[in-house]
């Protein structure tokens, strides 16, 4: 450490050229665009955020409300076709309790002999019992 302040002071100075000030500038002018633009982006990314949470729950509504009205005509399908069934149903109640033929929905006369698919069986076609063989 020295004992005495020293007696003089030499001052080291960079002095620039008109082309190091115009680079510096050009520089320095495009550092103030690029925080502008960073600035900007980052409002426009604040906002983005709660803008499109918005925009896709009124869609998610809208898509709902016309879901709805789409599903009113299926609906009202449906029940028409659910009261069929239960008059069908309270129909064959009737038959059966005064003692009327259950229609099965098969002709009365068949000419199907009484033993076609007697004793059918999955394995059995798998395993040769239609002639050719088999699958298996």
């Amino acid at each position: 450490m020295p004992r005495a302040a020293p007696s003089d002071v030499v001052v080291h100075r960079l002095e620039l050229g008109t082309w190091e000030r115009d680079h510096l500038a050009k520089a320095t002018a495009t550092d103030d665009v690029n925080d502008a633009l960073k600035l900007g982006l980052d409002v426009l990314n604040a906002v983005a955020l709660p803008v499109s949470l918005v925009a896709v729950g009124y869609s998610v509504y809208l898509g709902m409300t016309h879901f709805q009205s789409l599903l009113n005509p299926l609906k009202d399908r449906a029940e028409e076709l659910k009261a069929k069934a239960e008059a069908a149903a309270a129909q064959v109640e009737a038959d059966v309790a005064a003692g009327k033929p259950v229609p099965t929905g098969a002709p009365p006369t068949s000419p199907r002999s009484p033993d076609v698919g007697r004793g059918w069986t999955w394995a059995s076609m798998l395993t040769g019992g239609f002639g050719s063989g088999g699958v298996l």
